[in-house]
């Protein structure tokens, strides 16, 4: 046979009488499963020994209000100032996903004669059960709005509107940036003002309205007319906190449409026969930032780092007995704590001794000077690449080949010449004399003084 009418906990809907509505209420299978005990700062009630395999629960943690609310834990569990009093809402494992949810208490409600005539908080209000002697509210879970602390509240609004019998109006609300925001039960509401829909044969409607292709009201009718200035004003809904959520999460936009039916026919408002206002309502928060971990380091080398390095060349060179040469040396040191040396490599020419028994008259190098200071003296090669090759019986061919060869082997007539302040003032000038004596032998351009001046600025800090 047929059965009688159901209230509402037979529709797993708030069933509390007059107390007020939590989403949490609704009679569900977390509900009536086994109570779990919170856990103590020991671990599961009963299990402390670090050796035993330890159950599930012992892994749990409830989820935190942070410094937004706080709320009843699972672990750490705390105990209540007063045990003699109502116990916190039980924990149960939670039917529609992993990990535990925290079950609405609901007070004792009974009509029996003889009961005492005082009565405990909860009988009149189950939402006083849900806190414990500290004022902890019952930890929600996210179908709850308390869920969502620190969320902040949107709306968003637009207008569909048409001007014509049978007219269809299209628009497009941005709800939410999908890509910065995450949003929670955003519900759609529609409303319109009364045009033509005074028909008691429900022929002057409002057809359907869709978001996103999906119907979200068919047939509406206000069952009043605009052409009333009052009534005109005045909003009627066609649909209420219509949930959203899945049609926002491509793209944080809903395509809105209307259609009326071809009897809408006058009294417009505004000029339009659908005039229609839709509003969004949605909780929402800013996407958590997920930053790359970090590059693992590098295992530390030891080695110094190479010194950063300038390097400048200069040829001096003469052709005449008892000539000078001299060359202009321009670089900047790299840094301020580079060092700048100087060495000068010359070609044997006509160096090989003293002429004839004549004192202080040699084959020599009489000096190197920098910017004038002389920084060498009476230096003395001690060869004649011509007349070793003479000795040895050479032909005049392989006497300039000689010549030309003791380029391969040059004398070094400057080492180690510090010249870092030199360097640091601008351009400076090097200059090399040869005595008179030095009148043969010459390289194969004819030079009699021939040398390269090298100046090396090096630092091992990087410029």
């Amino acid at each position: 046979g047929m059965q009688g009418p159901q209230d509402a906990s037979w529709f797993a809907s708030f069933s509390d009488d007059e107390s007020t509505f939590d989403p949490d209420a609704s009679d569900s299978a977390a509900s009536s499963a086994p109570a779990v005990p919170a856990l103590d700062s020991g671990g599961l009630a009963g299990v402390s020994d670090v050796d035993l395999v330890k159950p599930s629960e012992w892994f749990q943690e409830s989820r935190s209000g942070g410094p937004h609310a706080a709320w009843q834990t699972f672990y750490p569990a705390v105990p209540g100032l007063h045990p003699d009093g109502p116990a916190p809402p039980p924990w149960r494992k939670d039917a529609t996903r992993p990990g535990y949810a925290q079950a609405f208490a609901r007070g004792t409600v009974s009509i029996h004669s003889g009961e005492p005539l005082n009565k405990d908080a909860e009988w009149f209000d189950d939402s006083v059960a849900q806190y414990d002697s500290f004022g902890r509210a019952r930890a929600p879970s996210d179908a709850s709005a308390r869920f969502y602390v620190g969320w902040q509240e949107r709306r968003r609004n637009t207008t569909l509107t048409c001007a014509t019998p049978g007219c269809m109006a299209n628009a497009t609300l941005k709800v939410v940036d999908v890509k910065k925001e995450l949003h929670h039960g955003c519900v759609l509401s529609i409303a319109v003002h009364p045009t033509d829909f005074a028909d008691e044969f429900s022929r002057e409607v409002v057809e359907w309205f869709t978001a996103n292709e999906e119907i979200v009201s068919k047939g509406c009718n206000p069952k009043q007319s605009g052409c009333n200035a009052v009534e005109s004003a005045q909003l009627f809904p066609c649909a209420a906190d219509v949930l959203v959520d899945d049609m926002l999460a491509n793209n944080g936009s809903l395509a809105l449409a209307g259609k009326l039916s071809p009897m809408v026919d006058e009294c417009p408002v505004d000029g339009n026969l659908l005039s229609a206002v839709v509003t969004v309502r949605c909780l929402v928060s800013q996407r958590p930032k997920r930053e790359d971990p970090p590059a693992p380091r590098p295992w530390p080398v030891s080695t110094p780092a190479p010194p950063t390095e300038t390097r400048f060349n200069a040829t001096l060179r003469c052709k005449e007995p008892g000539c000078e040469a001299r060359a202009e040396i321009a670089l900047a040191p790299p840094n301020d704590d580079a060092s700048c040396i100087l060495s000068i490599s010359l070609q044997q020419t006509d160096f090989d001794g003293k002429l004839g028994d004549v004192e202080g008259v040699s084959e020599e190098v009489e000096w190197v000077k920098i910017n004038g200071t002389e920084v060498k003296s009476h230096a003395r090669p001690g060869r004649n690449p011509c007349k070793e090759a003479v000795k040895q019986g050479a032909n005049a061919t392989a006497v300039a080949a000689a010549a030309a060869a003791a380029a391969q082997s040059p004398f070094l007539l400057v080492s180690g010449q510090d010249v870092t302040h030199e360097a640091r003032r601008g351009p400076f000038n090097v200059s090399v004399k040869i005595s008179v004596m030095v009148d043969e032998c010459g390289t194969p351009e004819g030079d009699l003084l021939h040398a390269t001046a090298v100046v090396v600025c090096s630092s091992n800090t990087s410029a």
